[in-house]
């Protein structure tokens, strides 16, 4: 069964939404790894903070995918997803909610930035810069713009 598995895991490694983004396959994340090691201590495994942990990250997966659903067009979203992606995998274990976390906080600093550039006094020169600095995440994007 575990040799199937890392069969299937190996041909599955992308997995492509119904859109032109992709993200990495669900199997991929490894949770049992990061949640075992993060709940485990002096040898012993909390078993209820570890099935927390697996929930969490199984959730943080399905709100990724959504996103990816709905926002997978957007020329920029696959840096994204490939930046949050590499950010949050240690040791062969991605942390899917904090990956669908940092991908959301993106997408919303690029919804209140297209809101911004439709009102009378947007500095568009002043996005320009802040772009060029901050490339695709436009949560830090948004954060210069207002604070520059």
């Amino acid at each position: 069964m575990r040799m199937i598995k890392g069969a299937l895991l190996s041909l599955c490694f992308f997995v492509s939404i119904a859109s032109a983004a992709t993200i990495p396959s669900q199997a991929s994340g490894n949770y049992s790894a990061y949640c075992r090691e993060e709940w485990t201590k002096r040898g012993v495994l909390d078993q209820n903070m570890f099935n927390y942990c697996m929930k969490i990250e199984t959730e943080g997966y399905q709100n990724l995918t959504f996103l990816v659903q709905k926002y997978g067009n957007l020329p920029w979203i696959q840096k994204a997803i490939d930046s949050s992606v590499k950010n949050w995998t240690k040791k062969g274990s991605r942390q899917d909610n904090m990956v669908y976390f940092n991908l959301n906080q993106m997408i919303d600093g690029w919804e209140e930035l297209k809101y911004q550039s439709s009102q009378p006094n947007f500095n568009k020169s002043k996005y320009q810069r802040c772009q060029q600095k901050w490339d695709f995440d436009y949560n830090m994007i948004l954060y210069c713009y207002k604070n520059d």
